[in-house]
């Protein structure tokens, strides 16, 4: 297995909370929320779509099927309901995205390192904009 699959099931997983959480955002913070979120799933489904491509590009066959099952099921984890869930559901997945990005850069190229060091970035930024929001 890949060692950019497990960046993939996150993001992707990600992607999918986002977008529901954009869905169902609700109350006093309406608008704040619903845009957040509504920034956030693209974001994640750029980056996933990044990791993807550079998995086939190093000559990888990536099982998109796999990689989706997986991430759904992360999802149907979850149930999330209010916003703050939302937001401490990404929170807890960006900072196993940190993880898995360090541990993966010990392993893969240079240009892979630094697609993993920008996605790193924008978790670092997501993260504090989360925090920002449920403190």
């Amino acid at each position: 297995m890949s060692h950019l699959n497990p960046i993939a099931v996150r993001l992707r997983a990600s992607q999918f909370i986002a977008h529901n959480a954009h869905n169902l955002a609700s109350g006093p913070t309406f608008f704040t929320d619903h845009k957040f979120f509504g920034k956030a799933y693209p974001a994640y489904e750029a980056a996933y779509d990044s990791i993807i491509e550079r998995m086939i590009g190093l000559g990888e066959k990536p099982d998109l099927t796999d990689i989706t099952t997986k991430a759904a099921r992360e999802l149907y984890e979850y149930q999330d309901t209010t916003p703050i869930e939302c937001y401490e559901s990404l929170l807890e997945g960006e900072r196993e995205l940190l993880d898995l990005i360090a541990k993966c850069c010990e392993e893969v190229s240079c240009g892979t390192s630094n697609l993993l060091a920008n996605l790193a970035d924008d978790a670092e930024v997501r993260i504090y904009q989360i925090n920002q929001r449920i403190a």
